[in-house]
């Protein structure tokens, strides 16, 4: 059985302490050799998707050591459609009740 200390020091023995053995040799098996990067954007963009209330930005920002200006940001780039994306929606609306 391998322990955590069969596990080599460094990023995989992280990985190994926090999200499981299993999980830092699944990794070592798929993407042996291989450079992963982890972007921050990514799961901030989805922790801001699941836990945003509508009046939680401040709450947020702190959570993820954020400024309330990004989260807003984040906020309006995952909720509001932009002006632009709404008038090719209308123009497309028009198109189709006219064929």
């Amino acid at each position: 059985m391998i322990s955590l200390d069969d596990i080599p020091a460094g990023d995989m023995r992280f990985i190994a302490e926090h999200l499981g053995i299993a999980v830092a040799l699944g990794l070592m098996k798929l993407m042996g050799g291989e450079k992963l990067y982890v972007p921050k954007k990514c799961f901030h963009r989805l922790y801001i998707r699941q836990k945003f209330k509508g009046d939680n930005v401040k709450a947020l920002a702190r959570e993820l050591g954020l400024s309330e200006r990004t989260v807003q940001r984040y906020v309006k780039d995952l909720f509001i459609t932009p002006k632009s994306l709404s008038q090719l929606e209308i123009f497309d609306n028009a198109t189709k009740e006219a064929s």
